[in-house]
């Protein structure tokens, strides 16, 4: 395996990370995912290395490195060096663990072992590790990771792991769905464990895996086997997903984190039991948009009725209602929406001397001219300004 090492070795900041372990003498292993796709052909620039000690020497050699820059360590003992270029390597000291109770969060101890490290994973696909030293190359299997990588089982490492971190059985969906693997018996035998402990454990920790998946290619796919398999009902009884729901998600973009929230949608479209959770204030009113269009009878025949009533709605919230309520010209409304930018901003009306609650009138009847597009430029923007103000002072 020192062809691993050798492909990573000469990139700005792993190069830097690499030689400070050496020249510490510090005992260290590339583990879990990055193993785990150099193995199945791919390659990820997120890098995970378990070290045996944390010497002075290698923390200050790491500090000298003035390109890089090293994060504090966190109550489970890991640095995080963000590297130049894009992605990151995550420094962890060897550590072992026992949960004090299920769904609890880890208690955790240091070790010198790298098969304890290991076996306190989720699963053998990712409880694998390549040597950086002393003896650079060498594999370490212990759990058999390598043949379930090459027959397709999601295998978790001992009984009960699920019952421990119930969060698991959401990775196993999102490796499953990822990988097009399978899940090996003693992981079926995990879900009813699961399932019990769910109801214990943090929002934060459901609504973290699901941000996981949010820009995952086969998202929409995890969220239908978290549907199948009830995992979210397990949660609470009413977090039941629509089917209906489930088959517009392809269509409504996602572009980052925050829109776990469109994964999440389908399993609380009638149930307030989502504002009883921790949520932000910007996922809050989603939720409380997507909600209100829901529930109206009349959503708008024109753009001026849909944007008089929803100017002020989250974008996704449209799309998603739009789509899930059979309604073309919301759905065009919220598509347009997005794109739309006037020129004539409502400081250029206050210096001509309007004022308050006209400016915006004014700002939404351009707003909707620009959106069926009939005002392409500022010269057009100007003149239908124009035009309204000489209207209204005759």
């Amino acid at each position: 395996m020192i062809e691993f090492i050798q492909a990573y070795q000469d990139k700005p900041g792993i190069r830097e990370v690499l030689h400070c372990l050496k020249q510490a003498q510090v005992r260290s292993y590339f583990v879990g995912g990055a193993v785990r796709d150099w193995l199945l052909g791919e390659r990820t620039w997120d890098l995970d290395i378990v070290v045996m000690d944390w010497p002075p020497a290698f923390v200050e050699c790491i500090r000298r490195q003035m390109s890089l820059h090293l994060s504090e360590a966190s109550p489970f003992l890991t640095y995080r060096v963000v590297l130049p270029s894009g992605g990151h390597i995550d420094l962890a000291r060897a550590r072992k663990e026992r949960y004090p109770h299920p769904g609890a969060l880890p208690e955790v101890k240091p070790t010198d072992q790298l098969h304890e490290d290991l076996g306190r994973r989720d699963f053998t696909i990712n409880a694998m590790a390549i040597e950086i030293y002393p003896d650079a190359g060498r594999f370490h299997d212990p759990f058999g990771g390598r043949t379930d990588l090459s027959a397709g089982w999601i295998r978790v490492l001992h009984q009960g792991s699920f019952q421990d971190d119930p969060t698991r059985a959401f990775r196993a969906i999102r490796y499953a769905v990822r990988f097009g693997f399978h899940y090996a018996p003693e992981t079926e035998q995990e879900w009813d464990h699961a399932r019990a402990v769910l109801p214990e454990i943090s929002f934060e920790r459901i609504k973290n895996e699901f941000k996981r998946m949010t820009l995952e290619s086969q998202a929409v796919g995890m969220v239908q086997e978290i549907h199948r398999l009830q995992l979210l009902e397990s949660y609470h009884p009413e977090f039941r997903a629509q089917p209906e729901a489930l088959k517009i998600l392809p269509h409504i973009p996602r572009t980052d984190e925050s829109d776990w929230v469109l994964l999440f949608a389908p399993f609380c479209l009638h149930t307030p039991k989502i504002f009883e959770l921790s949520l932000t204030r910007e996922e809050r009113k989603f939720f409380q948009d997507l909600h209100a269009l829901l529930h109206a009878q009349d959503l708008g025949a024109t753009f001026e009725e849909i944007h008089r009533r929803w100017k002020s709605t989250d974008t996704r919230a449209l799309r998603f209602a739009a789509l899930y309520k059979r309604h073309p010209l919301l759905q065009e409304y919220a598509e347009k929406r997005e794109q739309t930018r006037l020129s004539i901003t409502g400081q250029y009306l206050r210096d001509l001397g309007i004022e308050g609650q006209k400016v915006g009138e004014i700002l939404d009847r351009l707003f909707v001219e620009k959106l069926k597009g009939r005002l392409t430029s500022l010269q057009e923007e100007l003149r239908y300004l124009h035009d309204i103000l000489l209207k209204s002072s005759q």
